[in-house]
């Protein structure tokens, strides 16, 4: 299966007859319907592959999202359609009995013909809707696994619970990015990152300029999540940063990376020990993960928030400063008190910059334990 989602909701009848204009000359099968708020059209091909075009409208959070379905031949004479018409049919059609198998839907033919009409399909919204990719593609190496209906579904439905919460923290819908397909134009396999959030309402307000970027992945897999796993998505995340760094126009603007594991079957406890050991900010390749949901309430994460650690800092710093003063009292011109106060000065500044660290972390982990909270039965 193929899934794009438009992050407005569109026209049916003149995306139908969009559909319809990019699956000619194929067989249109009668039973193909268009509504106000839903269409599928059936087609068969030459080489007697049944493609099933569906989209709905996800009305609570004003997207349209389109799918392309390869079907097995029998259903051409079959009154059984699939009819995807909202998200939960979206989910049941995901395993249905009369669509091809997986392990048959990874070959290069299938993905080719899903990839082929999707991207005639996007071109023409684009010019018909005045519509357009708002992130910058990217080849992360991740593959959507549609074959687990009920896993799908419910990192789904747990997703749409911290959309909401994103949303009542004030984050504005047209932020959020759900099901985002970073492939570029050439490739027939999508690259797709569950859910992704930019904006600058976690940061403080004397930073305007920086914003951050939430990569939601949700591990749909009976698997643990891995450390590799881990290890390989993060530091593709970072460099993603990096490119869109190169693309602002406003060079003083900082997009600040952060990553939010959504696994319902848990982790690996070396990953856990590697975020505890790899503190955000004490290690360039870093950046801030978040495991969810909550363990017996707690998000792991790789911050430092330890606020006693910030009283120890702000003692050392009063220590630091009362140093300053008394060497600045003494009537030495020397260089080593020159050399010293420097030394001392640039040690203060260090100190003042980690506990600003250990205080911006602790206001994040407040903040994210709040919207990723939800309960699992």
């Amino acid at each position: 299966m193929k899934i794009k989602t438009i992050e407005k909701m569109i026209n049916f009848k003149a995306l139908f007859k969009i559909i319809k204009e990019v699956v000619q000359p194929l067989e249109i099968e009668p039973q193909s319907f268009v509504k106000d708020k839903n269409l599928t059209l059936y087609a068969l091909d030459k080489k007697s592959r049944y493609i099933q075009v569906s989209a709905f409208f996800d009305l609570e959070f004003n997207r349209t999202i389109i799918t392309i379905l390869i079907l097995t031949e029998k259903l051409k004479n079959s009154n059984q359609k699939i009819q995807i018409t909202n998200k939960q049919s979206l989910y049941q059609s995901i395993n249905y009995l009369e669509a091809i198998k997986y392990s048959k839907r990874t070959k290069i033919d299938y993905n080719e013909l899903e990839a082929n009409l999707l991207k005639k399909i996007i071109v023409k919204i684009k010019s018909e809707f005045d519509y357009k990719d708002r992130l910058l593609k990217y080849p992360f190496s991740l593959t959507p696994d549609f074959d687990d209906i009920n896993l799908y579904a419910q990192h789904s439905s747990f997703l749409d619970i911290i959309e909401r919460n994103l949303i009542e923290y004030g984050i504005d819908h047209s932020h959020i990015f759900r099901n985002y397909d970073f492939a570029k134009d050439s490739e027939i396999y999508q690259r797709i990152i569950d859910m992704i959030v930019v904006s600058n309402k976690f940061i403080k307000q004397n930073e305007d300029n920086d914003y951050m970027m939430l990569f939601f992945y949700s591990h749909k897999s009976q698997t643990n999540f891995s450390l590799i796993e881990l290890v390989r998505l993060s530091e593709e995340i970072n460099n993603y940063s990096k490119e869109i760094r190169k693309t602002l126009k406003s060079k003083d603007r900082v997009i600040k990376p952060v990553l939010i594991i959504l696994s319902l079957n848990g982790v690996k406890k070396s990953l856990l020990t590697y975020l505890r050991n790899h503190i955000y900010g004490e290690s360039s390749h870093a950046i801030p993960i978040f495991i969810i949901p909550p363990n017996k309430s707690k998000i792991w994460h790789n911050l430092n928030e330890d606020r006693s650690l910030s009283d120890n800092l702000t003692r050392r710093k009063n220590e630091v400063k009362n140093k300053i003063r008394s060497l600045r009292m003494v009537s030495n011109t020397s260089h080593y008190r020159k050399d010293h106060i420097e030394s001392e000065t640039k040690r203060l500044s260090e100190i003042k910059n980690k506990i600003t660290s250990v205080e911006k972390n602790h206001d994040l982990v407040d903040i994210f334990s709040e919207i990723f909270h939800f309960n699992t039965s």
